[in-house]
């Protein structure tokens, strides 16, 4: 998890450093579930993992890096519940991590679909994109995958020494005791490192648990692997974090199991540019 320090707000973010990017993203219409052919939807979760910002799932910032939106892939997995043709999702993760909100939101939705559902890791599902990839009913991995990252971090950035090299003051005026907590400009006080200390360990009890209830681990399992450490497909499959070690073929061969026909993808139709 990472703190960033922008326009006086601080930012929470699981594992990885995610850099969403300054540029212009490109907002896009939605569509309807009646829009699918298929009868088994792929939605990828890739790039960091964050909450809000645009009406598609899946964009790219200026620098060629994708973000993913929770709200948008939750509301995918709920549209499609009505969907006469669509018979079961995958949902294909690629990401180090992000929001752990953004994990969550992604881990219900899954667990609140009626449809058949997998998660097909790729070459990572770290951090918060593990949450989210521990709401499906089955999880699969290739033996090389990264998985796991079960952990929460803190970064602050700090502009003490570079402020006085360039002979920059900075007065802050704030309204409480906290309320200028974070502000890259000054030194934490040791309060203030407690209060940021028990946000951390806050988030990593509500993330134990989280994958304890949808993984039908005991907590105590889970609390041996949350050490921030990431693991090997192979050895995440020993752990009881995926079921099965394999790719798309495997995830189809299951799904087929499931829903008794022949797996046809697709994924969300291409976005329209507003």
């Amino acid at each position: 998890m990472n703190i960033h320090w922008t326009h006086k707000k601080t930012w929470l973010a699981f594992a990885a450093v995610m850099v969403v990017g300054t540029g212009t993203l490109v907002a896009a219409s939605f569509y309807s579930a009646q829009h699918y052919s298929c009868n088994t939807l792929v939605i990828d979760v890739k790039g960091g993992l964050v909450t809000s910002y645009a009406t598609t799932p899946v964009m790219q910032d200026e620098s060629g890096g994708y973000v993913t939106y929770s709200d948008q892939v939750a509301k995918i997995i709920e549209e499609v519940e009505t969907s006469k043709t669509v018979k079961a999702i995958i949902v294909d993760v690629d990401s180090y991590g992000g929001l752990p909100v953004a994990g969550e939101e992604i881990a219900d939705a899954l667990k609140r679909t009626g449809k058949p559902n997998a998660a097909l890791i790729r070459s990572a599902g770290l951090s918060s994109a593990y949450w989210a990839a521990s709401g499906a009913d089955r999880i699969f991995a290739s033996r090389n995958s990264d998985v796991g990252s079960i952990g929460a971090s803190m970064q602050l950035r700090n502009f003490v020494e570079k402020n006085k090299k360039e002979g920059i003051k900075v007065t802050s005026i704030t309204s409480g005791q906290f309320k200028g907590i974070g502000d890259p400009n000054r030194e934490l006080t040791d309060e203030e490192k407690k209060l940021l200390q028990n946000d951390v360990d806050k988030i990593q009890e509500n993330f134990v648990k989280g994958i304890s209830e949808n993984r039908a681990m005991s907590l105590e399992a889970v609390e041996k692997l949350a050490d921030g450490a990431s693991m090997l497909g192979d050895k995440a499959f020993d752990k009881g974090l995926i079921d099965e070690i394999g790719g798309l073929a495997e995830v189809k061969k299951y799904l087929v199991s499931v829903i008794g026909e022949e797996v046809r993808v697709c994924s969300p139709p291409a976005p329209v540019e507003n």
